[in-house]
């Protein structure tokens, strides 16, 4: 059953003091969906080397417009700034590029061929695409009328790219979505939230002013022998 970030969070956040109200400033809502993103990207590039399949983690941006662009190196078009992709090698959370309908994709390419692509009397006038530093996907020798492409990747922060497709700006207020992890991955990284994340916030000084929840519930720091 698919779960949305709400849900992961709250059941990690109830687990962690206990099913008790908490106004904690060391284990707020918002760290935990932090945890969460990050062990996210972490298992994505995990299971990259044990070859299982990526297109559970990804999103799609749709109907992204495309500008006129002049580089040193190439001459094409690109998307405005996108949210950015989880870090894996020769691009490959850069999944799709290509029309409206994500039927006919652009090759995808690792951005450090791009000098030489150019040249080759095999493709180069073939249309490609690769995503450059700036976190904009370029596309070379892209058909005249081609003004929108969707695109399709790993993003390291899902809230960030669900933003971007509902609203077409970088809020991630929704939290209302299904969550790209696969359902097997969420026991696993709730239980390495608790037992890493949490055990750290354990030698935070205790909150006695904001916080509802028994201060016995946090464990202490270690008392220094006089």
């Amino acid at each position: 059953m698919a779960s949305n970030l709400d849900q992961i969070a709250y059941n990690i956040l109830s687990l962690a003091t206990g099913g008790r109200p908490t106004n904690n400033e060391y284990i707020t809502i918002r760290r935990v969906k932090d945890w969460i993103h990050k062990y996210r990207s972490l298992y994505i590039r995990r299971d990259l080397d044990r070859n299982r399949r990526l297109r559970e983690f990804e999103q799609t941006l749709p109907e992204l417009a495309l500008q006129e662009v002049t580089h040193p190196y190439f001459t094409g078009k690109r998307t405005e700034p996108l949210p950015r992709l989880v870090r894996l090698k020769d691009n490959e959370a850069l999944t799709f590029v290509g029309d409206l309908d994500q039927i006919k994709p652009f090759q995808v390419v690792d951005n450090h061929s791009v000098t030489w692509r150019g040249y080759s009397k095999l493709t180069g006038t073939h249309p490609f695409a690769f995503v450059l530093p700036d976190h904009r996907v370029y596309i070379v020798n892209p058909p005249e009328d081609q003004t929108m492409v969707t695109v399709r990747g790993i993003f390291e922060n899902p809230e960030e790219a669900n933003g971007f497709l509902v609203d077409g700006e970088l809020v991630g207020e929704d939290d209302y979505w299904e969550y790209p992890l696969p359902a097997d991955m969420i026991e696993s990284l709730t239980k390495n939230i608790l037992e890493t994340e949490l055990t750290t916030t354990q030698t935070s000084p205790l909150d006695t002013r904001h916080d509802t929840m028994p201060d016995h519930k946090m464990p202490q720091p270690a008392r220094q022998e006089q």
